[in-house]
């Protein structure tokens, strides 16, 4: 049966396609279900019509089905409710991410 270690790690390579990073990492997975060898995974978006919903579930669906002991990939995916609260720390965090960016140093 495959673990739920196994799906995250599998999961690593699922980019949002927009930021280009590991959808854990940017709080878009919300939970993995594991009963026998089907294996659920709620994905969060920020808007309700997000055109790149089905890229997601497609990927999340590649990531996972080759994985030994996986039958099934149901993927869920819901808009994230976000209370937004101005923090300016990470708003100079973002600027210098940019900058950096721009001036050809590799994203962190």
């Amino acid at each position: 049966m495959v673990t739920e270690q196994q799906v995250r790690e599998a999961l690593r390579g699922v980019h949002d396609p927009e930021i280009g990073r590991p959808i854990e990492d940017i709080g878009m997975l919300k939970g993995i279900e594991i009963d026998a060898g089907r294996v659920r995974v709620d994905v969060l978006i920020t808007i309700e019509g997000c055109p790149l919903k089905d890229r997601i579930t497609s990927d999340v669906t590649a990531a996972l089905s080759p994985l030994e002991g996986v039958e099934a990939v149901e993927v869920s995916v819901e808009r994230k409710t976000v209370a937004v609260r101005y923090d300016p720390a990470r708003v100079e965090e973002a600027r210098i991410r940019t900058a950096l960016k721009g001036a050809g140093f590799p994203a962190a």
